[in-house]
C-alpha cells in the first residue's frame, strides 16, 4: 500500500514536473514571438530586392530555377501575412486570453517559414542548380531582346497609305516639327510604316543624307554614333572601317558638321529608354531647322520628353475591319494547295470565314500576317481548315508555320514590352488578368485594388498618386487603353487589347501570379504557348494560387462551393464576375468563403440582387481586407464585426436597397473610400464618422442620419456626395472648408416644401470641379471659377442662369434638367461660355425659346436636347459655331425634329453637324 501511493505520488510529481516545464517552454515561445516577428522584417526587405532583381531574367531561365523563385516568393507571401496578423491581431492585445492561440500560431508559421528558409540552398543543389545557371538567363534574354523585328520595304503596304502620306507631308514641311514619332503598342507595324516613309523622302529627293539606327532595348552609344555616320556618308566598306577606328570625340565632330551642313533625315527606330536622349543631343541636328528625326517607339514618354522646339507624336492605330481583310487576303495566297483548280473553293472558304479570322487578329497586322502566311503554308486540301480553326490562337501568337516558331511571333514581340516593364509595374499589368473582358475596368477602382494588393511602395498617402501614375505608365507603354474620360480629362475606364489580354492571361497562369476559373471551362481558355520564350518548359510542382477570379454563370453557389472547397488558403484576391444579371449568393456560401479565404487582401462581390442576403459575421475574420465591394448587392444589414476589419480602406455598399448600417464602420480607422446605399436606411441610429481621418471618398451620406456637426476632420475629402433634409443646417459645422474638395453633389433626401440655401456648403469647397445640384434652392450660389463641369436639376431658380454662368472661365460640360428654372426663355449672350464643350437640355418642359448671342459656344462640340416639349426650334446662331461635330436628340416634338432633317428650315444651320435620332422607351 505504502509502495503504491509512493508510485502514485511520484507519477504525479512527475506529471506536474512535466507540466510546468511545458508551461515554462510555452511563455518562452511566447514572449520570444514579438522578437521573431520584428527579425523577420528585414528579411522581408531583402527578399523583396532578390525577387526584383530575379525578376529580370527568371523568365529566360530554365523550369528549375523559376521554380526555386516561386518557392522564394511563397515565402515572402506567408511571411508578409504572419506579420501582418501579428501586427493587427496579436500585437495591441498580446496576453489576452484568447490572444495567446493567435500568438502561438503566428510564432509556429516564423519557425516553420524559418526552416524553408534554410532549406533553400539545398533545394537549389537537389534540383541540380548552379551560380552558372543563375548567371546565364540574363544573357539569354538580352539575346532575344536584341533580335530585329523590322522588315524590308512592302509594295502592298494596306491601311497605311493616309499615315504616309500625312507623315511625308509633316517631314518635308518648311519650319515644321524637328522630331516625329511613330508611337503603339508591339505589333502594329511602326518600323514598317517607318521604311515607308524613308523610302517615300528618298525617292522624293527631300533630303541630302539619309541614315538609319536600329536603337532596341539594350543600345550602344558608341555603335549607334557609328552606325549613324556609316549611313549618312552612305560609306563604302573600307569607309566603314576607318569610321568604326575613330576616337569618340571624332565621331561626335563628324557627324555635328554633316548634319549642320545638309539636310538630313536620321530615323531612329524601336527606342525604347528616355535616357537616349541624353546621349544623342550632342549628335542630333539643332540649328538646321530643315533636318529631321523619325522615330519609333512602343513607349509614348520617350517621344513626349524629347528635348526639342517641337514634336509631333503620331499613334498608331489597329487596323479596322476593312483594311484588316484588305490584308490578309493579299497574305493568303495558297501557295501550298495540293490542286491549283480547288483555288477558288478556298478562298469562298476564307470568305465564309471572314469574320472569325479577322476576330482573332484583332486588328494587329502582325497577326494578320502571321495568319495570311498559316493559310498560305498549312491549307492544302478542305480538311485542313477544321485542323487549323482548332488551334488558330495558338498559332498565331507563337508564328508556328511549317512546323517552326518564327522569331516575329505576337507572344515574342509583346514580351518584348512586358520585359521592359518596372518590377512593380509587371504586377501591375498581370493583375489585369482578374477582369472579365465583358466588364469595364474603372480606373479608380483598379487602382486601389492595386493599392490593397500592396503593390505600392510609398507611404499610404501618396500611395494613390503612385498608382494613378503606374496606370499612367502602362498607358504610356501601350499595354493599356483608355477607354472613356471623365469630365476633368483623366481616365474613367480603360481595358485590353484582345492579343494584349491572351498574352496578359497566358502571363499570370504561367508565373502562378492569379488563376481564372470560369465555372463552364473550370479554367479561362487559355493556349499553353510560352510566355514570350520560344520553348516551353517542362512542368514542375505547382506553387500556391494567391489570387483567384471566378466566372459565374448559372447556379451561383453549386459553382462556388467546389472553388472554396478546393481552393488555397493562402489565396489573397478573390473576385467574382457573374454572366446573369441578378446572381444570388447564399449566405451559408459566403460563410465557407471567409473561413476558407482568411487572408483575403481583397474582395469583390457584385450585383446580388434577387433577394435579401445576410452578411454573415465570419466577415469579421478577414483582418487583412483592404478591398471590399459588395456594390448592387441586395444585403440586409451591416454585421458589427466589419468593425474589425482594421485594415479596410474601400468599402463599396452602392445598392438601390437599403442596408442596416453599424457604427462600426467608424471604427475603421484607415477606411479611405465610402460608398453608401443610395437609400439611406430608416433605423434612428446615427452613423459616427468623427475617427475617420483618412477619408477622402464619402458618397451617399444623409444629413439625416450623420452629423459632421462634433466634428471637423473630414476635411480631407475629394468627392461628396450628400443627401440633404431639412436640418441640414445642423449637419454642416461652421467655418468649417473643404480645401480638397474635387467633386461635389447636393442631393435631395425625402420630400419638403421649401428651397433650401446651399451657400455655406459651396463656399467651403474653393477648388471644386464638379458640381451636381438637385434640390430646390434658394438661389445660385457663387460658384468656384475653376468649375469643369455642373449639373443643375430641380433647383426651380426664378430666373435663367445662363447670365451667371456664361462667365465660368474654365467651365466645359453644363448639364441642365428638369424644372432647373421656371422661366420659357434661356439666352446666350454674346461671347459666353468661351470654354465649353458639351452642353445638355434635358426635361425642360417650359422652354420655349432658345436664343444664342452671336460668338456664344466658341468650342461647343457635343449638343444634347432631349424632352423639351414646348421648343419648336433651334437657334439661328448655331449655325456660326463651327466646333459642332455631333448633336443627340430624343423625345422632342415632330415639328422640332422636321425642322432639322434635311429639307426642314433650319438643317441649313447645322448641315455639317451629325445628328443621332434617339427613341424614347
Amino acid at each position: 500500500m505504502e509502495i503504491a501511493s509512493l508510485v502514485a505520488e511520484s507519477v504525479v510529481k512527475s506529471s506536474i514536473d512535466s507540466l510546468v516545464k511545458g508551461i515554462k517552454d510555452e511563455v518562452e515561445f511566447l514572449s520570444a514571438v514579438g522578437n521573431e516577428v520584428e527579425n523577420s522584417k528585414p528579411w522581408l526587405d531583402a527578399f523583396h530586392r532578390f525577387l526584383r532583381d530575379a525578376d529580370k531574367y527568371s523568365r529566360y531561365a530554365d523550369n528549375r530555377l523559376c521554380w526555386w523563385v516561386s518557392q522564394i516568393r511563397e515565402v515572402v507571401c506567408d511571411l508578409e501575412a504572419a506579420i501582418e496578423t501579428y501586427d493587427v491581431q496579436v500585437a495591441p492585445r498580446t496576453w489576452i486570453r484568447k490572444n495567446l492561440l493567435k500568438l502561438h500560431k503566428v510564432g509556429s508559421e516564423i519557425e516553420e517559414i524559418r526552416l524553408r528558409v534554410s532549406a533553400l540552398p539545398q533545394i537549389l543543389q537537389g534540383i541540380g542548380v548552379n551560380n552558372r545557371d543563375i548567371a546565364s538567363p540574363l544573357n539569354v534574354g538580352r539575346a532575344v531582346r536584341r533580335r530585329t523585328f523590322g522588315h524590308p520595304r512592302d509594295a502592298d503596304v494596306v491601311g497605311f497609305e493616309k499615315n504616309i502620306e500625312d507623315l511625308v507631308a509633316r517631314l518635308t514641311k518648311e519650319n515644321s516639327e524637328q522630331v516625329v514619332a511613330i508611337c503603339g503598342m508591339g505589333g502594329l507595324g511602326k518600323t514598317t510604316l517607318a521604311r515607308e516613309v524613308y523610302s517615300h523622302c528618298k525617292d522624293g529627293n527631300y533630303f541630302d543624307c539619309f541614315g538609319w539606327v536600329y536603337v532596341s532595348q539594350d543600345y550602344q552609344v558608341r555603335k549607334i554614333y557609328e552606325d549613324l555616320l556609316i549611313d549618312l556618308v552612305c560609306a563604302d566598306k573600307g569607309t566603314a572601317e576607318e569610321i568604326r577606328g575613330m576616337t569618340d570625340n571624332q565621331l561626335v565632330e563628324r557627324l555635328c558638321n554633316i548634319q549642320r551642313g545638309k539636310n538630313c533625315l536620321v530615323i531612329l527606330d524601336d527606342v525604347w529608354k528616355i535616357e537616349l536622349w541624353e546621349h544623342l543631343s550632342c549628335v542630333l541636328p539643332k540649328d538646321n531647322a530643315n533636318s529631321k528625326i523619325l522615330l519609333t517607339t512602343r513607349y509614348r514618354k520617350v517621344a513626349a520628353q524629347v528635348n526639342r522646339r517641337d514634336v509631333f507624336i503620331h499613334e498608331l492605330r489597329c487596323l479596322d475591319e476593312s483594311d484588316s481583310w484588305k490584308l490578309l487576303e493579299k497574305r493568303a495566297t495558297f501557295r501550298s494547295i495540293y490542286n491549283p483548280a480547288d483555288l477558288g473553293d478556298h478562298k469562298k472558304k476564307l470568305e465564309e470565314l471572314r469574320e472569325e479570322l479577322i476576330g482573332h487578329c484583332a486588328g494587329l497586322p502582325l497577326a494578320i500576317n502571321i495568319l495570311g502566311g498559316l493559310l498560305s503554308s498549312e491549307i492544302r486540301a478542305r480538311d485542313d481548315w477544321e485542323i487549323l480553326r482548332r488551334n488558330i490562337k495558338k498559332r498565331i501568337n507563337k508564328a508556328e508555320i511549317g512546323g517552326h516558331d518564327q522569331v516575329n511571333s505576337v507572344s515574342m514581340v509583346l514580351s518584348l514590352s512586358y520585359d521592359a516593364l518596372p518590377y512593380h509595374l509587371k504586377r501591375c499589368f498581370l493583375f489585369l488578368a482578374h477582369s472579365h473582358k465583358k466588364f469595364k475596368i474603372k480606373v479608380n477602382e483598379l487602382c486601389r485594388m492595386w493599392i490593397a494588393e500592396g503593390f505600392m511602395i510609398s507611404s499610404m498617402e501618396n500611395q494613390e498618386v503612385a498608382a494613378h501614375a503606374c496606370f499612367g505608365e502602362l498607358v504610356d507603354r501601350y499595354m493599356v487603353q483608355i477607354t472613356e474620360f471623365g469630365s476633368t480629362g483623366r481616365a474613367k475606364a480603360c481595358g485590353l487589347h484582345d492579343l494584349i489580354r491572351e498574352f496578359c492571361l497566358l502571363g499570370a497562369q504561367e508565373e502562378n501570379f492569379l488563376r481564372v476559373v470560369d465555372s463552364r471551362n473550370k479554367t479561362e481558355e487559355v493556349d499553353t504557348v510560352s510566355f514570350g520564350t520560344t520553348s516551353t518548359r517542362p512542368q514542375m510542382p505547382s506553387s500556391k494560387v494567391r489570387r483567384l477570379s471566378i466566372h459565374l454563370n448559372s447556379n451561383i453557389n453549386e459553382e462556388l462551393g467546389p472553388i472554396i472547397k478546393s481552393g488555397d488558403r493562402s489565396v489573397r484576391s478573390f473576385t467574382c464576375f457573374s454572366q446573369i444579371s441578378h446572381p444570388f449568393y447564399e449566405a451559408g456560401t459566403l460563410k465557407k468563403l471567409f473561413k476558407r479565404f482568411y487572408l483575403l487582401r481583397t474582395l469583390k462581390f457584385e450585383n446580388s440582387s434577387r433577394s435579401r442576403v445576410e452578411l454573415p459575421k465570419e466577415i469579421g475574420m478577414l483582418v487583412h481586407l483592404r478591398f471590399l465591394s459588395l456594390k448592387g448587392s441586395h444585403v440586409e444589414k451591416l454585421p458589427s464585426s466589419i468593425g474589425k476589419l482594421r485594415l479596410l480602406q474601400s468599402l463599396d455598399l452602392r445598392t438601390n436597397w437599403s442596408i442596416k448600417l453599424t457604427n462600426a464602420v467608424g471604427e475603421l480607422n484607415e477606411l479611405r473610400h465610402l460608398y453608401l446605399p443610395y437609400i439611406s436606411d430608416e433605423s434612428k441610429e446615427i452613423l459616427q464618422l468623427d475617427n475617420l481621418n483618412s477619408l477622402r471618398t464619402l458618397v451617399n451620406i444623409s444629413t439625416k442620419f450623420c452629423k459632421l456637426k462634433s466634428s471637423d476632420k473630414l476635411t480631407g475629402l475629394e468627392k461628396l456626395k450628400i443627401y440633404i433634409d431639412e436640418e441640414f443646417q445642423e449637419f454642416l459645422p461652421e467655418n468649417i472648408r473643404f480645401e480638397q474638395l474635387q467633386s461635389l453633389a447636393v442631393m435631395l433626401s425625402g420630400v419638403f416644401g421649401h428651397a433650401i440655401d446651399i451657400t455655406p456648403l459651396v463656399s467651403a469647397c474653393p477648388a471644386i470641379l464638379k458640381l451636381r445640384v438637385e434640390l430646390p434652392i434658394t438661389n445660385l450660389p457663387q460658384l468656384s471659377r475653376s468649375l469643369i463641369k455642373l449639373t443643375l436639376r430641380h433647383t426651380g431658380l426664378d430666373c435663367d442662369p445662363m447670365s451667371t454662368l456664361k462667365e465660368l472661365p474654365n467651365l466645359k460640360i453644363l448639364v441642365l434638367g428638369s424644372n432647373v428654372f421656371e422661366g420659357t426663355e434661356m439666352a446666350c449672350s454674346k461671347g459666353g461660355f468661351s470654354r465649353l464643350e458639351s452642353l445638355s437640355l434635358i426635361d425642360l418642359v417650359h422652354l420655349n425659346k432658345w436664343k444664342v448671342g452671336e460668338e456664344a459656344f466658341p468650342t461647343l462640340f457635343h449638343l444634347h436636347v432631349e424632352s423639351c416639349h414646348e421648343l419648336r426650334e433651334i437657334s439661328d446662331a448655331l449655325r456660326h459655331i463651327t466646333s459642332l461635330n455631333k448633336m443627340i436628340i430624343k423625345g422632342m416634338p415632330w415639328e422640332f425634329r422636321r425642322r432639322i432633317k434635311r429639307g426642314g428650315e433650319d438643317f441649313d444651320k447645322i448641315e455639317l453637324v451629325s445628328i443621332e435620332f434617339r427613341p424614347v422607351y
